[in-house]
């Protein structure tokens, strides 16, 4: 998926794959790394909480849209 890019960290919150060998590869490379599943699960958990937070979605969208004094 295109979006993936932008948001996977390869080797960090996952892998970005160029064909699918490779995909097939860091599958195999998942299945068999519990340790690093857990890590770069826990890792993408925090960069979605610090990034699709509801507070700061909601800043966001009260910034884009130039309404102050609004609480979530």
């Amino acid at each position: 998926v295109v979006g993936c890019r932008d948001i996977v960290r390869h080797g960090e919150t996952g892998f970005v794959c160029k064909s699918d060998d490779e995909l097939a590869l860091r599958l195999r490379e998942l299945i068999e790394n519990r340790e690093l599943r857990q890590t770069m699960g826990r890792a993408a958990r925090r960069m979605a909480g610090d990034r699709f937070s509801i507070d700061r979605m909601h800043k966001e969208m009260i910034d884009v849209y130039g309404v102050k004094n609004v609480s979530p």
